[in-house]
């Protein structure tokens, strides 16, 4: 349907009318951040919250000194809201509160393993369940050195208790948990690692869906065998998906080795490895942590020394895969007088360590951060001590928390308005140690603001790109940004004003498909067709599943038709021609049949516009009464139609 300007203002109007009505939708559609791990709560009543600014939590309980030494499961609501956490032998709520156990008074994992648990919520948002994944230490003293092996428990968030408690899936694994989210969105995976025996080099991958824990895993036979002595630390160590969920990496901390693979999270299956070469640490002795940072182009890696060795950090530059399956490091840190041993990546883009004193082990009442984990080499700005952030009056030792990875899955920046038309607003996540901007959005379309915004001049995908300096050296970042159409609305196919026979009811249809349909301002959504039964003007919006809006309106009126009952054809220039008086458009298939008094036809004419000027065969016509036979059509809904026929007398005057 074609718009003039009027009708562009009159539509802008009813957008700015209907914007409001539309507000919730919107914000269901734009982006929205995963909030499940904002809230962590770790060793020696330590906590950090990022539902906004990162801040020191001083109100922690139950974590005191001996509950945990390592990773705390953490989950929160999708708001943040702390849910649940746990230590992998017990699970508090968010009151600090120890949650009931059926049949048990304990789970079976241990407070000392490296990821002693992981929380997998429901992919039902209706439902209070969720799962805890526990594995235990190995201790050679108890069944050859297998204990209570993995499992998993289910928890009911509603009534604070444990339902079901301690369901084992595995025997020999490893303390290594880690968890992301399946490719349909919805579903996820808890993965884990076997140790010794014919598992000792698989990986168990459990599919957590609506229904529950699959319990039979998907299992992918690649890399190293952790396998024993125990003493040898083997099964110490961590494993991360990379917040994408492409990407596995583990530390095997007895042998000293870090290890890559790629993992598809549509089947549950991990692929082919990578290599490592450090030419500072031939080999990664005393590998602990590895963490991702946000984009998954780098992989950093702690090595947790036993007493007066140099602890690192290292980064690893994944962005040459698969290409160069070769990964040389850059040392981030180096130090003597610490240890550093857990990270985590978290909601604020940056990645967070502890690290505990070399030889005491003493808690710190610092963690060190690695600012802009993007970036290659020392240009990821790592801070430490004084540097780093304080957490008041907790203390940190060799873990933070364990999460699964997707809920720290943020991107390098996000956009919100993204249907055709919309002004575009851009927000960097992380802006940590830069300068200044600069933003490329194609077609030659640039912008040097921090927060910029752009119309983009078509729908569909998009390549942008923002190059951050810091000390006047560039670091790029470039992402899809899709861009959808507007929906097609026509209520008047193809037409702007209707003309109705009087009384008639016109069927007004929107089209199909649309998640919303507003009409004439109602603030109350309807459905796809609107029954009018008056003249005036009829508009609808309707909203699709991107929440992307658009209006259309339609005029009505009646078609009407006057039949004068005489006329006078002598030039005068007043009515001189005998026609009907249409006082709309609307009316086709139009008749008009003159006769005189003895039945004989004198005049026709299919064209309301042309009327009998009184002449019959060239000569003027007698006075008298002629009688008229009229027929015509007229619109009774968008694609109905009814005929009318009007019979009478005339009276030519001269």
């Amino acid at each position: 349907m074609k718009f003039s300007i009027i009708t562009f203002l009159l539509c802008f109007l009813l957008v700015q009318v209907h914007a409001q009505l539309i507000t919730d939708v919107t914000d269901d559609c734009e982006y929205i951040p995963p909030r499940q791990a904002n809230t962590w709560y770790f060793y020696l009543n330590a906590g950090l919250g990022f539902n906004t600014a990162v801040s020191s939590l001083n109100n922690v309980r139950n974590l005191e000194d001996g509950m945990t030494k390592t990773a705390v499961a953490v989950l929160c609501d999708e708001e943040g809201k702390l849910l649940l956490y746990s230590n992998g032998e017990k699970v508090w709520n968010s009151n600090f509160s120890e949650l009931s156990y059926a049949y048990t008074g304990r789970l079976l994992g241990s407070d000392d393993c490296s990821q002693s648990s992981l929380f997998i919520p429901s992919p039902d948002p209706n439902s209070p369940l969720c799962y805890l994944f526990t594995t235990d230490v190995l201790n050679p003293e108890l069944n050859g050195y297998y204990t209570n092996g993995l499992r998993y428990s289910i928890i009911n968030i509603e009534t604070n208790q444990v339902a079901f408690p301690n369901i084992k899936l595995k025997s020999k694994v490893t303390e290594k948990l880690t968890g992301t989210r399946h490719a349909n969105g919805i579903d996820y995976w808890a993965i884990a690692h076997g140790f010794d025996g014919p598992e000792a080099d698989a990986f168990f991958a459990y599919l957590v869906t609506s229904n529950g824990v699959d319990s039979i895993p998907q299992t992918s036979f690649v890399g190293s065998k952790h396998i024993s002595p125990v003493p040898d630390g083997n099964s110490v160590g961590y494993m991360k998906a990379s917040p994408d969920g492409s990407k596995i990496a583990l530390a095997i901390y007895g042998l000293g080795k870090v290890e890559l693979f790629d993992f598809n999270n549509s089947t549950g299956k991990v692929g082919a490895s990578y290599s490592f070469s450090s030419p500072e640490v031939p080999k990664v002795e005393d590998a602990f942590c590895v963490e991702f940072s946000p984009d998954g182009s780098k992989l950093y890696v702690t090595t947790y020394v036993q007493s007066h060795e140099r602890s690192y950090i290292f980064q690893y530059d994944l962005s040459d895969l698969p290409a160069n399956p070769l990964l040389r490091n850059d040392t981030i840190a180096r130090n003597d007088t610490i240890v550093y041993a857990g990270m985590q990546l978290a909601p604020d883009g940056k990645i967070y360590v502890s690290y505990v004193s070399n030889g005491g082990f003493e808690y710190s009442e610092y963690l060190a951060i690695i600012e802009n984990p993007g970036r290659p080499g020392g240009e990821c700005n790592f801070r430490e001590g004084i540097d780093g952030f304080h957490l008041n009056a907790g203390k940190g030792y060799k873990g933070l928390v364990n999460v699964n990875q997707t809920f720290v899955d943020v991107p390098h920046f996000t956009y919100l308005h993204h249907c055709h038309y919309d002004s575009t607003s851009f927000d960097i996540w992380n802006k940590a140690n830069t300068d200044r901007w600069f933003w490329d959005f194609g077609g030659g379309k640039t912008s040097t603001e921090e927060n910029p915004y752009y119309v983009f001049p078509s729908s569909g995908t998009h390549q942008v790109s923002v190059t951050e300096y810091f000390n006047n050296k560039p670091f790029t970042n470039t992402e899809s940004v899709t861009i959808y159409p507007l929906p097609v609305v026509d209520i008047g196919s193809g037409e702007d004003t209707i003309f109705k026979y009087p009384g008639s009811q016109f069927k007004l249809d929107a089209g199909p498909g649309y998640d919303f349909y507003y009409w004439n301002g109602n603030d109350q959504p309807g459905g796809q067709t609107y029954v009018a039964t008056d003249t005036g003007m009829y508009s609808v919006m309707v909203v699709d599943s991107n929440c992307c809006y658009n209006v259309d309106r339609v005029w009505l009126y009646e078609s009407r038709i006057i039949i004068p009952n005489a006329f006078t054809p002598n030039a005068d220039t007043h009515n001189d021609h005998f026609k009907p008086l249409v006082l709309t458009e609307g009316v086709t298939n139009f008749s008009m049949l003159i006769y005189n008094r003895w039945g004989q036809l004198i005049f026709e004419s299919k064209d309301y516009t042309t009327g009998w000027d009184g002449q019959v065969n060239g000569k003027p016509a007698p006075p008298g009464v002629y009688i008229y036979v009229i027929s015509y059509n007229v619109r009774t809904g968008i694609e109905s139609f009814k005929s009318e026929v009007s019979k009478g007398h005339v009276t030519l005057l001269r």
